[in-house]
């Protein structure tokens, strides 16, 4: 009886002491593997962590020219890993036909930036005044798209033969206060020079002035055409009638925001 008791209690005791050594198995198994997967995750977390600071400085030396709202901008896009939403506003000089400034400007932002980076949308609004943009709600159309940076193209190409251009500036000032609400970074730029258009060259003197005592950022691509009085300017724009930028027009104008946003 007594020989049949000790049996008994070696095979549990065996029993007990296979379990335990499964079970011990089996977590020192399960903290290896979670030890395994937590050095993977900061390893994984240390990638990322070390591909955005390479992306960050990358974009720093690119954007070094720029604004700082602008670059702001462009740092808080790479960090929130999502694209920087442009829009280019403006009238039919800011076109979407292929090879115009706007297709020109966004292939070389991809090709700076990232494809994936950069998102582009055009808004333009052929033959406009500043005060069918605002009774039309073109204000919240822009905004509806989130944009981190609007370049604006001022309505003066449809406004300086309707407008004053007091009025002109009264209803610029109201879009961008409206997208200002949207914390969008802001440029202006003025639409394309024509010539021998002395109210026409006033005005855009007056955007500038404007445009500086508003602390708005204005970018004057015209130092790169030809003067409005030269003969030469004609060459640059469209044949019929001289109001928009022909093939070689848009290529200056792209060229020079081009240069603007990507510093070599």
């Amino acid at each position: 009886m007594k020989s049949k008791i000790m049996v008994y209690a070696g095979t549990v005791l065996i029993t007990i002491t296979c379990v335990a050594v499964i079970v011990v198995g089996y977590l020192n198994w399960h903290q290896r593997l979670e030890s395994t997967a937590q050095a993977s995750s900061l390893e994984n977390e240390a990638s990322l962590k070390q591909e955005e600071e390479k992306k960050l400085a990358a974009v720093g030396e690119r954007t070094k020219n720029l604004p700082t709202a602008v670059k702001k901008k462009f740092n808080q896009a790479i960090q929130d890993k999502r694209p920087l939403e442009i829009v280019l506003f403006g009238s039919e000089a800011t076109s979407t036909f292929p090879n115009s400034w706007p297709d020109l400007l966004e292939k070389e932002l991809k090709a700076a930036y990232g494809e994936d980076f950069i998102r582009v949308t055009v808004k333009s609004y052929p033959e406009q005044t500043s005060d069918e943009l605002i009774s039309k709600g073109v204000a919240d159309e822009v905004s509806a798209l989130n944009p981190d940076l609007i370049l604006v193209e001022a309505p003066i190409l449809s406004d300086y033969q309707s407008l004053p251009m007091s009025k002109t500036l009264t209803n610029l000032a109201q879009l961008l206060t409206k997208w200002k609400e949207k914390q969008a970074a802001i440029i202006i730029q003025p639409p394309n020079p024509l010539y021998k258009n002395a109210a026409y060259v006033k005005a855009v003197s007056q955007l500038r002035e404007w445009a500086s005592r508003s602390h708005y950022t204005y970018v004057h691509h015209w130092e790169v055409w030809p003067p409005s009085t030269a003969e030469d300017l004609q060459s640059y724009l469209t044949a019929d009638d001289h109001l928009l930028p022909n093939e070689k027009g848009q290529k200056l104008w792209s060229d020079f925001l081009t240069h603007y946003f990507i510093s070599n």
